[in-house]
């Protein structure tokens, strides 16, 4: 049995000048059972060894063994060989990735348009086994991607044009998620994710039309079951007190209320909702602070004359039941 070799070896070719670098604890096995059988298959993962290959020939072929070192200083020893093969991050040997630790500036083969729809066609309508996307899984937990990582992505996501085809296929997949419920481990992350985002203007006009959109598109027993889970829905005491706690944060601009106060003009709430807000208030007080703001944002309004004749109106009503007799009162509720 042959001892093993630990160190950096070189790959060129018999009229070549070029040279592909690396390192290995055993360079025979390395050299054998690694690039000798890739280059015959024809799957190196250096395209540019494999052209070579291709090109001159096995029998041109030249391995050598170019320097022997402890185990511990191949890492540095190979990027030392590794930097003369590569000119402003461009390969001028064999080599196409500049650095000797990872994957990472790996140089690929250009795909022209052809290749590239191939590909496509040929991984389209695959779907990984639930083994597969359960490993997939184990392998990406705790991942995290860098801030330019990220800048990247999100620059590719919104430079990128969906076909028709295939918003009807998230729009119909996004039907088919609807009345799923989320783990509470889950929300918790979303919570976290979107903590402190806050969507440009032009990101919230996005996500308003598209909810008209979805909205419209929507069939009136749809609709009725989305109404009916926003009006059964009780809130837990946790719940109200976050929401209080959110809101009282919240800073208004003057086009938010101008919003607010032109959605709820002219809208009438039915007696038991009135009925509710009134028991809501009831026995609330209100404080200094909360009297001084309100005093100060009333300062220099002026009410139209329509309003003012309402507000006569329902003072008459309010003194005409006062004056009247408790029966009196009874009969006109």
């Amino acid at each position: 049995m042959q001892p093993k070799i630990c160190g950096v070896y070189r790959i060129t070719f018999v009229g070549s000048e070029k040279s592909y670098y690396g390192s290995s604890k055993n360079i025979k096995e390395r050299f054998e059972n690694g690039h000798c059988r890739l280059l015959r298959k024809g799957m190196h993962h250096s395209y540019l060894l494999q052209r070579a290959f291709d090109k001159y020939g096995e029998k041109n072929l030249i391995f050598e063994v170019f320097e022997e070192w402890a185990p511990d200083l191949l890492i540095e020893k190979e990027q030392r060989w590794l930097d003369t093969n590569f000119v402003d991050g461009k390969p001028v040997g064999y080599n196409v990735c500049p650095f000797s630790y990872s994957s990472r500036g790996i140089q690929r083969s250009p795909c022209s348009e052809e290749t590239r729809e191939k590909l496509s066609r040929m991984r389209r309508g695959k779907h990984c086994s639930e083994e597969t996307k359960q490993k997939l899984s184990l392998i990406n937990k705790g991942k995290h991607h860098s801030p330019e990582t990220k800048a990247k992505l999100a620059r590719a996501m919104k430079e990128r044009v969906l076909s028709s085809e295939a918003r009807q296929k998230m729009a119909a997949g996004s039907i088919k998620r609807r009345g799923t419920h989320l783990s509470k481990e889950t929300k918790k992350k979303l919570s976290l994710a979107n903590t402190g985002k806050h969507p440009s203007l032009e990101t919230r006009k996005k996500m308003s039309d598209a909810f008209y959109e979805r909205w419209e598109s929507m069939s009136e027993e749809e609709k009725q079951k989305q109404l009916k889970g926003v009006k059964n829905r009780v809130f837990t005491d946790e719940e109200k007190k976050k929401t209080s706690e959110r809101n009282k944060q919240r800073v208004w601009s003057n086009e938010s209320r101008k919003k607010a106060a032109k959605a709820k003009f002219g809208r009438k709430l039915s007696l038991e909702t009135r009925q509710k807000m009134s028991e809501a208030r009831s026995g609330r007080k209100t404080s200094d602070e909360t009297k001084r703001k309100i005093s100060e944002a009333k300062t220099g309004k002026k009410h139209s004359e329509k309003t003012r004749q309402k507000m006569s109106e329902e003072r008459k009503r309010w003194w005409a039941s006062q004056q009247s007799s408790p029966i009196d009162r009874k009969e006109a509720r």
